[in-house]
């Protein structure tokens, strides 16, 4: 006897197609609606950008100790030297003037003419021709642990700017009136800040002690200067330069009381696309419907 009704192994193999099918589908929806909900979502966005974005520094990163036990008498004895090369514009100029600086100590009147000085040099130095006159991009460890050998060369560091301050000079021989004191937490050491006396900043820089940008810049590296900080007493690499060169990140706009309208019915308009999407499919994978069984044929009529 010949049998034409439908296999069950076809019929299980057929349900399990329709149930991945649905399952795959479902997924795809609630995907789509998270999606949606977070679309509206500022940090999502940071996040995209920040997992997308390249490494900021390919300086390995390191973490010092930066705290100053005592600080030390003001000597004017330090044993470096300074060349006169390329690498160096400040060279015979301020050579007798930076062997007075001294490390781990606030600046002295004597070490503030020198950087009046080297503030003066950058402002008639142009921007291109300080960056090729640096020696490279520097790390806070190469400041830290050897300040003689780099101070008064042009050095070239970058790292998140968290604080920025404008601070009014008295009247001086260079006629400069003010400068902006910057400190930036560099990318190879997170922990502990370098401290940049910029003459300007770029168009639109914040200022103020809530800062969060990514920036760089290039200058005479001064010192190893002594601060206070909230613990101790603590140092950090002292760079003079003319400005900075400002490492936008990509911001999120925020809609207008006008424009609101429009990401309430973006988000209406991807579930209903999503629904009809979801529709369409169960319509080409929903089971047939039941048919009465068949009977019997019959081969009676046959020769």
């Amino acid at each position: 006897m010949l049998d034409f009704r439908r296999h069950s192994a076809d019929r299980n193999h057929a349900r399990r197609k329709r149930r991945w099918r649905l399952l795959v589908l479902a997924f795809g929806l609630g995907a789509a609606l998270i999606f949606i909900g977070r679309i509206r979502d500022r940090a999502f966005w940071q996040w995209l950008d920040t997992w997308a974005a390249p490494p900021k520094t390919q300086l390995p990163i390191t973490t010092i100790d930066n705290r100053l036990a005592a600080v030390p008498p003001h000597n004017g004895q330090h044993g470096f030297h300074i060349e006169e090369s390329p690498k160096n514009p400040a060279g015979r100029e301020l050579a007798a003037d930076l062997r007075n600086v001294q490390d781990d100590t606030p600046s002295s009147r004597e070490e503030q003419a020198a950087a009046m000085r080297l503030l003066d040099i950058l402002r008639r130095t142009n921007p291109t021709a300080l960056q090729q006159q640096s020696v490279g991009p520097t790390s806070y460890a190469q400041l830290f642990r050897e300040p003689g050998h780099y101070r008064g060369r042009v050095v070239t560091v970058s790292g998140v700017v968290r604080r920025v301050s404008l601070l009014e000079l008295p009247h001086n021989d260079f006629h400069i009136a003010r400068y902006y004191q910057v400190w930036l937490w560099p990318f190879d050491n997170p922990a502990s800040p370098i401290v940049l006396y910029c003459l300007e900043l770029p168009r639109g820089f914040p200022t103020g002690m809530t800062v969060a940008e990514d920036a760089a810049a290039t200058g005479f590296f001064f010192k190893r200067c002594a601060y206070a900080a909230q613990d101790a007493v603590r140092t950090a690499p002292e760079i003079l330069a003319n400005t900075l060169v400002w490492q936008k990140q990509s911001k999120i706009v925020t809609a207008r009381p006008s424009e609101t309208w429009a990401i309430p019915m973006a988000g209406a308009a991807a579930v209903v696309l999503t629904l009809a999407v979801a529709y369409v499919v169960y319509l080409r994978t929903r089971p047939p419907r039941k048919r009465p069984p068949d009977e019997t044929p019959s081969f009676d009529e046959l020769p």
